[in-house]
Parts: structure tokens; C-alpha cells; sequence
């Protein structure tokens, strides 16, 4: 892309974002590297393309995609900060990652070491995890979509077609998303999709990370999907031979055709490949490689007699990862409505065939008549409990809807047609509506306002469960808000968690004298600037807590935040030894170090010669520690008098 010819690059979005430029184009949306003015940072903008700015379902899985990711702030997930509409579009503003797709670095360097893929794989699951405890499956999981940084931290992208809890929004039941070559079996059947489902497509990714070739490949789409529902697991060690058996294990579980018989959540194949270094892999998984001969591919389940639809890919820009992947070998947007429209003609025949052949086989004639199954009753059940009940009767989900329902919890069954009990042939659609819960309202924007004005628009809003944390800002003033999630304009429900992030004001600040004060008096004027305060003791001839030093000079900056040491008075010194000097010279000794010298007794010492200064013979106490401001007695001695 030739940035020089891109109206948009040296120029602000929405009054904000400077655009810097162009990191990735697809067939859907482009990708420009921005600078966010108001924040001073670097983020990637995914614009909407003319094209599909006046597409609502375009815009609608373009903006879900704000959404869903704005709900997941991870260390392994790309954050999404905002979203809008400017230049005639909707735009997307997302964590900046100067790195490159974990798909680049296979294809660069091929079968990757396998401590290596361990931790890409250990990354991933950690955001999956945190992902689907939040109730978001991703759907699409590949190495496209994955993006590595130069200290080898790898973060997800691309939660566009993400599906949040229950909500099937843009996907219906039936349809198709992903792309084929990471496509879990049940995926290709346009079936229901799970966690477990992600966990497949990770499971693919592994076995490219530990071969350098994906599992299954083939001509078009349609061979691929095929492939996952059809075909053996191959072995990855028949491909790599370095590959650990445990490795494999993992591997091999984790693609199973039965979601049942994969690992029931994220962490328990995390703990698994935490296992590999050491050993500890779960007997459930090393026992997928039990009684197979050493490269033979395990049992697959039997395909159903549905027949496959195709896998169609994401276009190349639904992450920013994934457009910074692009390359001219991939197919242009002009080719893609091209290939949809043949894969569509493909499918429609092999449904007219497969479904007369499989009317053929299961009943011997095509003209029998359909059984008739009595509706079950699915309503105030969970959606995908729902599902799976209608689907268990020989029946199909139909239409899904969403209606807001203060009474019903996010995801329940209201309302189903027909109604149970009604007989209907086998194999027809069961419409549903489901909650979406409360009415959603839209989220106000509070970045740049105070803590207190911040707080009262949320409530104004109906929001009421926030969270704040703090961060040093050298460009906000302590106490505005710096970022908010979710960001503005998303629909969220009464119960939504809002975070708020709090500018602390600037990192340093000049430290204050207080030497020579007294501790609490210094304590409380280095607390005020943002230091924290500790203390050490020392002898000295100062009263007990009096700051003798401190660890930052006065005038130097340190961090706000940080530890001031104070070294303080213990009200203690070590008394001096003043035996044999003149009586003035003890007193004065003594009252350098914080004591009060007085004069004992004073006797003529005959060894002495007439004319010789008097000294002193004696103190009391002798030596050691002894409080400040203590009595020290001297005895002198005095020479006799002369002839």
C-alpha cells in the first residue's frame, strides 16, 4: 500500500488520532498506526471500509467487535480503548503491538523448538481462559490472529466474530464462521460452538507451531472442512520426530472430533502443558496415545449424516494482526465475493444430493413420510441448554432473538414457537427468543473528567458497580480519568463492571528538606508530596528523633511513590574518654557529644611538677552509651605547690 497516496495519513480522526501510517489492509477494513494526542501513545486504528460503512451487518460485526473486546483487558489480549464514527465510517482504537504474527514466524522459520511453542501455547490459553470465564468464545482462533512481540509476549486479536455468552448475534445457529484450516468439527457442521471449540482450533495451532504444516489441508475450504470432520488426527511426531510424546498427547486430545472427549476447559490443558518439562501430563491425555502404534492417527468419531457446509474465512482485516499479515499471494477483496458466490453454488448442490442420499439410506425410499417429534419444552432454560435439548429431539434451532427482560437473566429462554407439544417433522426449526437481559444503556464518556464528575455521569447513566485504579501521568492532571472501560457508546446492562483508570499526576517529584526535623514533623511533609517513609536509628549528639539524614538529597527528583529512608536520633551517644585532658578541654568534649560535664573532687598528685597544668584523672561513667543530655563527671588532679 503506498502510504503517500492515502488521504487520511497526516491527518486527525475525530479531532484525536493522528494518523501515522498504513499497517495492514484487507477486504473489509484498513489498519493505519496512529498517535492518540489526548494520551501522547501509539495505537492501531481499524477503519471501517467505505465500502461496508453503509452495510449493517457489516457495521454491526464491526462494531461487536469493540464490544466483546472491550470487555477483556488481559496481558495476552489486544485491548480495545475506543470506538467511533469519523471520515464517513466506524473506526476501532486498539492496543499498538510492534511485533508480528505468530503465523509470520512459522512460516519464517518453520517447525518451531518446542519450549518455544510451550509458551506461545501457555500465552494463548491464559487469554483464552480469562476470555471464557468472561463468557466469550472467539471462534476463530489461528496464528493469523495472534500477535508476537520482540520479548516473545504473544496477544490475541480479533474478537469480531466472538460470540458473548449466549448471545448469537450476527451467527445463527447453522451458520458458518472461522477459517477452515483451524476449524473445529462442529464448526464445519454449523453446529453449536464452545470454549471447547477454541480449544480445537488452539490445539491446530500447536501442531503447526511443532511441525511447520498445518494438520489438514487441501484445494478449497469445502476439502478442509471436510477433512476436520472426516479424517484421522495425523501424528505430529510422524512429521517431526523431535516432538515430545507428552506433546503430542496434548496435541491429540485436544483435537478430538468429540468435544466430550477434548479438555473441558482452558485450565486444564494449561496445566497439562505446564506438565511437558516436567512429566506431569494428566493420565486422561497420555491414554489418547495408549494402544495406538508409534505414528498411527487415533479413533475419530463417525460423521454425521449432515453434510459439511464450508468454512469461509475472515476477511484479511478483521484484526489488525491479521491485516499486518496480508500479503498480495492472499486473495484481493475484489476476488472474495467471487470464490463466496462459487463455494455457495458448491454447497448448494452437495446439500440437494446429500440430502437425497441420506433420505435414500435412512429410510430406503424418498418419498416416506417425515416422523412426527412432540416440541419439548425449553422455555426459562439457558440458551445452549436450550439447544442442545431441541437438538437431542431430532429438531433444529430456527431463528434466535433477543428481547430485554428486567424479570429473566441474561440468556433464558422466553419465549419458543411453536409451543411444546405441538408435533412437528423431524428436522424442523424451533424458533427462540432470549433475554439480553435489562435494558442496555449506552456508556457515557468520563475520560478527562474529574474522579467525582466521572462517577456522578455513571450514576446518572444507571451504572453503579465501579472500580478505580491510579497511574502517573505526565499529561493529565491527577485526579482527571484516563481511560475508561467499557468504552463510549457501548451498550452495557445496570450490573456492568466500569473500570475507571485515575491519572496520579506525574511520575516525580522534587524531594522537600527535612533534615534536622523531628521525625513525625518529616514523615508527614514527604507524605504529602507522595513518598512513602521508613526509618533507621543512629547515635548522635541531636535529641532522640531528630532526622540526622536522608537517603534523596533535598531538590533531587525521585519517583512518586518510592521510599524515602530517614536516619533519625536514637536519644543515645557513646560517651567520650576524657582522662588526661585539661578539665576546659573534657567539658567541651563532652558537651559536643550531648552531655553535661561537672567537676568531681580535684586532688594534688605529688608525682606531679609544680608549674604543670591540671588534667583530669577520672570520669564517671567511664565509658559506653548513655542518653543525651546525661551528667558526666570529671575528677582532676593538680600539681603541688612549688618551694
Amino acid at each position: 500500500m503506498n502510504t503517500a497516496i492515502d488521504p487520511l495519513i497526516g491527518t486527525r480522526l475525530d479531532g484525536r488520532y493522528r494518523i501515522e501510517r498504513v499497517v495492514g489492509t484487507g477486504g473489509m477494513a484498513k489498519v493505519y498506526l496512529a498517535t492518540d494526542e489526548t494520551l501522547g501513545r501509539q495505537v492501531a486504528i481499524k477503519l471501517l471500509g467505505s465500502r461496508y460503512a453503509h452495510d449493517n451487518a457489516f457495521v454491526e460485526r464491526f462494531m461487536r467487535e469493540a464490544s466483546a473486546a472491550a470487555k477483556l483487558n488481559h496481558p495476552n489480549i489486544v485491548q480495545v480503548y475506543d470506538r467511533g464514527e469519523a471520515a464517513d465510517s466506524y473506526y476501532i482504537v486498539m492496543e499498538y503491538v510492534d511485533g508480528t504474527t505468530l503465523k509470520d514466524v512459522i512460516r519464517s522459520r518453520g517447525a518451531l523448538p518446542e519450549q518455544e511453542a510451550i509458551h506461545y501455547g501457555e500465552q494463548a490459553l491464559n487469554a483464552l481462559r480469562f476470555a471464557h470465564r468472561n463468557g466469550i468464545v472467539h471462534r476463530d482462533v489461528k496464528p493469523h490472529n495472534m500477535m508476537v512481540d520482540g520479548e516473545g509476549r504473544l496477544k490475541i486479536a480479533d474478537f469480531g466474530i466472538a460470540r458473548a455468552g449466549s448471545d448469537a448475534g450476527l451467527t445463527e445457529v447453522g451458520s458458518i464462521v472461522g477459517t477452515a484450516q483451524y476449524l473445529s468439527p462442529e464448526q464445519a457442521r454449523g453446529l453449536t460452538v464452545s470454549a471447547s471449540s477454541d480449544l480445537y482450533s488452539l490445539g491446530v495451532v500447536l501442531f503447526e507451531m511443532s511441525t511447520g504444516r498445518v494438520p489438514y489441508d487441501g484445494e478449497s475450504p469445502v476439502n478442509v472442512a471436510l477433512r476436520h470432520v472426516n479424517d484421522p488426527i495425523p501424528s505430529p511426531r510422524s512429521f517431526n520426530p523431535a516432538v515430545s510424546r507428552s506433546l503430542e498427547a496434548i496435541v491429540v486430545r485436544s483435537m478430538q472430533k468429540d468435544p466430550a472427549a477434548r479438555y473441558a476447559t482452558a485450565d486444564e490443558m494449561l496445566a497439562d502443558l505446564h506438565g511437558v518439562s516436567t512429566g506431569h501430563v494428566s493420565e486422561q491425555t497420555t491414554s489418547v496415545l495408549v494402544g495406538a502404534a508409534a505414528g498411527a492417527a487415533p479413533t475419530t468419531i463417525q460423521p454425521a449424516v449432515q453434510p459439511v457446509l464450508p468454512a469461509i474465512p475472515m476477511d484479511a482485516s478483521s484484526s489488525y494482526a491479521e491485516a499486518s499479515a496480508y500479503s498480495p499471494h492472499d486473495a484481493t477483496p475484489e476476488d472474495e465475493p467471487k470464490r463466496s458466490r462459487a463455494w455457495l453454488w458448491i454447497v448448494l448442490l452437495l446439500l440437494v444430493l446429500a440430502g437425497g442420499a441420506a433420505a435414500f439410506l435412512l429410510t430406503g425410499t424418498s418419498d416416506t413420510k417425515s416422523q412426527q417429534i412432540d416440541v419439548p419444552s425449553v422455555i426459562g432454560m439457558k440458551q445452549q441448554d436450550a439447544e442442545t435439548k431441541i437438538e437431542d429431539a431430532g429438531l433444529r434451532v430456527g431463528k434466535v432473538t433477543f428481547a430485554t427482560d428486567k424479570d429473566a437473566a441474561k440468556g433464558d429462554v422466553l419465549e419458543q414457537g411453536p409451543e411444546a407439544g405441538t408435533q412437528v417433522d423431524e428436522n424442523a426449526k424451533i424458533d427462540l427468543v432470549v433475554s439480553s437481559g435489562p435494558e442496555l444503556t449506552s456508556m457515557p464518556r468520563v475520560v478527562g473528567k474529574s474522579e467525582a464528575d466521572a462517577r456522578q455521569a455513571l450514576r446518572d447513566a444507571g451504572l453503579t458497580r465501579i472500580t478505580v485504579t491510579k497511574e502517573f501521568s505526565d499529561t493529565v492532571a491527577a485526579g482527571k480519568v484516563l481511560s475508561q472501560t467499557p468504552p463510549e457508546g457501548t451498550e452495557v446492562a445496570p450490573d456492568t463492571d466500569i473500570a475507571l483508570v485515575i491519572s496520579d499526576g506525574a511520575e516525580s517529584t522534587t524531594v522537600p528538606n527535612v533534615q534536622g526535623d523531628d521525625f513525625t514533623s518529616a514523615q508527614s511533609d514527604l507524605q504529602k508530596v507522595g513518598f512513602d517513609v521508613s526509618k533507621q536509628e543512629a547515635d548522635s549528639d541531636q535529641p532522640k528523633g531528630t532526622v540526622l539524614s536522608q537517603s534523596v538529597p533535598a531538590g533531587q527528583k525521585a519517583k512518586t511513590g518510592s521510599t524515602i529512608v530517614l536516619t533519625i536520633a536514637t536519644g543515645f551517644n557513646t560517651v567520650p574518654n576524657t582522662v588526661g585532658k585539661t578539665p576546659e578541654d573534657a567539658q567541651s568534649a563532652l558537651q559536643d557529644a550531648g552531655f553535661v560535664p561537672q567537676v568531681g573532687t580535684d586532688t594534688e598528685d605529688p608525682t606531679m611538677t609544680p608549674g604543670d597544668p591540671d588534667i583530669v584523672s577520672s570520669q564517671s561513667p567511664s565509658n559506653g552509651r548513655r542518653q543525651i543530655g546525661g551528667t558526666i563527671t570529671i575528677n582532676v588532679k593538680h600539681a603541688p605547690a612549688g618551694p
